[in-house]
């Protein structure tokens, strides 16, 4: 099956929570038509001084990792990205 971004967004929020407990999420974006499974998705997070930001960058690369061996084929497009927003 396809990846639907919006759950694999959770997994990714899930898997930084974990490794960051101190991260907070911001906002949520993914999936504009109700009846789709939806191709993108992105959040903003919140990382509060002093957290752990390279811990977070891991815990991405890692479950980048994971879901390239899990949808490689099916999602050759797909990609994560944890990077500073514009202040």
């Amino acid at each position: 099956d396809r990846g639907n971004a919006t759950a694999l967004m959770c997994r990714v929020l899930l898997s930084l929570i974990s490794a960051v407990p101190s991260v907070r999420i911001v906002r949520v974006d993914g999936g504009d038509k109700r009846n789709a499974i939806s191709r993108e998705a992105s959040a903003q997070l919140l990382l509060p001084p002093g957290a752990d930001a390279v811990a977070a960058a891991d815990a991405v690369a890692r479950l980048a990792a994971e879901l390239r061996a899990e949808y490689g084929l099916l999602e050759k497009g797909m990609a994560l990205r944890l990077r500073p927003s514009d202040p």
